[in-house]
């Protein structure tokens, strides 16, 4: 993991794992921030990317870091927006709608993204649920990534 200012990046196994701790993260800050008054609650903004990445020590980058930061900073507070390498990934593995918001340009990135919102409820995803997401089928040899940030900045994931 790696601190960017108000945010961070850090590295997951599988799409699977990067969506769920994006699901989970959304899921405990807005339940925690459920009693607060709507402009005191904190609200992350997480992009989730598939791809190849550079990993130094204490660092990783590449034009899937480039795309998950583009894709966080598309995201609405408290929402999750991913490239259609991760819904490929995940379709089918939880139970989450995804809106289409097409194919995108973005900065520093040559070709256009295709980006989805996850469309989930917080609170319900929290309280609603009698069994966790699921785990992961097999371990692959990929990194996904994420980064995050407090208030209105917030989290990163991609996979490479």
């Amino acid at each position: 993991m790696k601190w960017t200012g108000d945010g961070f990046i850090g590295t997951f196994d599988s799409a699977v794992d990067a969506v769920r701790a994006a699901i989970e993260i959304q899921s405990g800050v807005a339940a925690a921030g459920a009693s607060a008054a709507d402009d005191r609650r904190i609200r992350f903004r997480i992009g989730i990317n598939t791809g190849d990445v550079i990993t130094v020590p204490g660092d990783v980058y590449g034009d899937t870091v480039n795309v998950a930061t583009r894709l966080q900073a598309l995201a609405e507070p408290g929402g999750i927006s991913i490239s259609t390498g991760v819904r490929d990934a995940v379709r089918g593995k939880f139970d989450l709608e995804f809106e289409n918001r097409g194919e995108l340009n973005v900065k520093n990135i040559p070709d256009p993204v295709g980006t989805f919102n996850v469309i989930f409820d917080p609170i319900a995803w929290t309280t609603g649920r009698d069994e966790p997401p699921p785990e992961p089928r097999a371990r692959r040899n990929r990194n996904l990534f994420a980064a995050g940030a407090v208030l209105l900045v917030a989290a990163i994931v991609g996979a490479g």
